[in-house]
């Protein structure tokens, strides 16, 4: 019997583990990884807002969780605390998916001695809105985080090339990046019509339109162009319902305008949720209007499901992998939205090929070039 090899340290940074898509991919590509050849350690900034199924998923697998101290609040304390943190406990791999920030986190690990420095993004816009002047200042700092990853970081990863290149720019995404696409275990996913049956018991429904949609309810992810579309479909479709799952984060925005729109009655906030593959039985189409996007996880699993899936153009086109699929822009008309509803209403999920879609985002896929990376 040859000796046992030490297990190689793993850090992996995070803003905290609500349930979003970031920490979701974050926590995925964590499962996918060899326990018997990794010892990983999840650092977050904090741990105020978190979902207990993902904690859950983490103390499951032997996870440690370090939340950073609240008196490190700004950049420069940030660094020195991780530069330490690094060094004490001696890491092999840090994998830090905090976009921007990432320039932070690199160079401390690089100056701890870190061989092996993953800097991953999964956006392409900004997510905030932001006056000129706060706008110019947040142009400098991307711009100097652009450099500063690209100089420290060993491995420049994106969920999509836009996302590589927006956070280090393209001439170098091209060079260096690569892709490494979020994933969904579809399986888990798979259509059951039982299922099915049994959670729209649950909910209260019968034979209705059920239209749904999974993500955080705030401005990018757009739940209020969708509110508005949905009572225009009433006019044709009165038995239609709508489903919003996610955290609210829009100050009850969103439940302000189904409330003025008298449609308060048939849409459905369900909160953030962890019976998402059954929900997702439930529904009839699903619907996806964000205003930009990396690479949703959201759209993949109702593919998963069997779902038509409408979507916004924000939404990139490569995340389609079935035919039972649209992409329309947000400036369209509201009838050409319904008319393509309308369309998907009578659709036959059982009968929608998943092929692509396995081979593209299966965790046997996003595992091998996971390891890959790591091993590199």
């Amino acid at each position: 019997m040859g000796e046992m090899k030490d297990k190689k340290k793993v850090i992996i940074v995070l803003d905290n583990l609500r349930r979003g898509g970031i920490e979701i991919a974050a926590v995925r590509f964590y499962e996918l990884l060899d326990k018997e050849k990794y010892e990983t350690t999840f650092l977050l900034r904090n741990l105020l807002h978190y979902d207990e199924s993902l904690v859950g998923i983490l103390d499951k697998n032997g996870a440690k969780i370090i939340v950073k101290p609240e008196k490190y609040d700004n950049y420069l304390k940030d660094y020195f605390f991780f530069k330490k943190l690094f060094k004490e406990e001696k890491y092999d791999i840090v994998h830090a998916h905090k976009l921007f920030y990432n320039g932070i986190i690199m160079r401390a690990a690089y100056k701890a001695g870190i061989k092996k420095r993953i800097a991953h993004s999964h956006a392409t816009e900004e997510n905030r809105i932001m006056g000129k002047a706060q706008k110019a200042v947040s142009d400098i700092y991307h711009a100097a985080m652009r450099v500063v990853v690209g100089k420290y970081a060993t491995d420049i990863v994106g969920c999509s090339e836009k996302a590589g290149e927006y956070m280090c720019g393209k001439r170098l995404f091209c060079e260096r990046g690569i892709v490494l696409p979020n994933y969904v275990n579809t399986d888990e996913y798979s259509f059951s019509a039982e299922r099915r049956l049994q959670k729209r018991k649950e909910l209260g429904l019968t034979d209705e339109l059920l239209i749904g949609h999974t993500g955080t309810i705030y401005w990018i992810k757009n739940q209020m162009f969708l509110v508005s579309l949905f009572a225009k479909l009433l006019e044709s479709r009165p038995d239609a319902r709508l489903m919003l799952i996610g955290e609210e984060t829009d100050k009850g925005e969103t439940r302000a305008l189904a409330e003025r729109l008298n449609v308060a009655d048939k849409v459905m906030f369900m909160g953030s949720r962890d019976d998402i593959p059954d929900l997702l039985c439930a529904m009839d189409i699903f619907m996806f209007p964000s205003r930009f996007e990396a690479l949703p996880i959201a759209p993949i699993e109702a593919q998963a499901a069997g779902l038509p899936c409408i979507v916004s153009t924000g939404v990139p086109e490569e995340i389609q992998a079935t035919d039972a699929f649209a992409r329309l822009p947000l400036d369209a008309s509201q009838e050409q939205w319904i008319k393509k509803i309308i369309e998907f209403s009578n659709f036959d999920r059982t009968k929608n090929d998943l092929s692509e879609l396995k081979a593209r985002y299966s965790a046997q896929s996003v595992a091998h070039k996971l390891d890959a990376l790591y091993e590199s």
